[in-house]
C-alpha cells in the first residue's frame, strides 16, 4: 500500500458524505501532512467515524496541527492513531489543546512521534479526563 496524499485526497473525498463507515485504516501509505490535512476535512464533519488510523505515514507537526483543529469540531471519534510519524512536541501540543474542546476522545496512540515525556504525560491526563467524562455516574447496576 502507498497511496500518497493524491490518493488519501481521494478517500478523503469520499469520505466526506460518509453516513456508514465507523473506522478507517489508511496506516503505512506515505499521506504525508497533505493527506493529513485532507482526513482533518472528514473529521470536521464526520459523525460516524469512530476509529481512525494514520499511522506510519510521514505526518508531521503540520499535520498534527490540521488534525487537531478538526478534532475540535468533531463529536464522533474516540480513538485516533498516528504512531510511527514525526508529529514531535508541536504536534502532540495541538493534539493536547483539541482535547479541552473535544470530550469524546478517549485514546490516542503517539508512540515514535519525537515526542518527549512530559508533553506525553500532559496528552495521558487530557485522555484520562476525558475517559473519565465518559462514565456513566448516574446509574448503578443493580446487585
Amino acid at each position: 500500500n502507498d497511496i500518497g496524499p493524491e490518493g488519501a485526497v481521494a478517500i478523503a473525498g469520499a469520505m466526506q458524505e460518509n453516513s456508514t463507515v465507523t473506522r478507517l485504516d489508511v496506516s503505512g501509505n506515505h499521506i504525508a501532512n497533505e493527506g493529513a490535512a485532507a482526513f482533518a476535512l472528514v473529521l470536521e464533519k464526520s459523525t460516524t467515524l469512530k476509529i481512525l488510523s494514520l499511522s506510519q505515514n510521514c505526518i508531521g507537526a503540520e499535520g498534527g496541527e490540521k488534525l487537531a483543529a478538526a478534532l475540535e469540531k468533531n463529536a464522533a471519534l474516540t480513538k485516533l492513531l498516528l504512531m510511527g510519524n514525526d508529529l514531535g512536541d508541536t504536534g502532540a501540543e495541538a493534539l493536547i489543546a483539541a482535547l479541552e474542546k473535544n470530550r469524546t476522545l478517549c485514546g490516542v496512540d503517539l508512540a515514535y512521534n519525537r515526542v518527549k515525556a512530559p508533553v506525553m504525560e500532559r496528552l495521558g491526563a487530557a485522555l484520562t479526563r476525558n475517559a473519565a467524562a465518559q462514565l456513566p455516574l448516574g446509574e448503578s447496576p443493580d446487585v
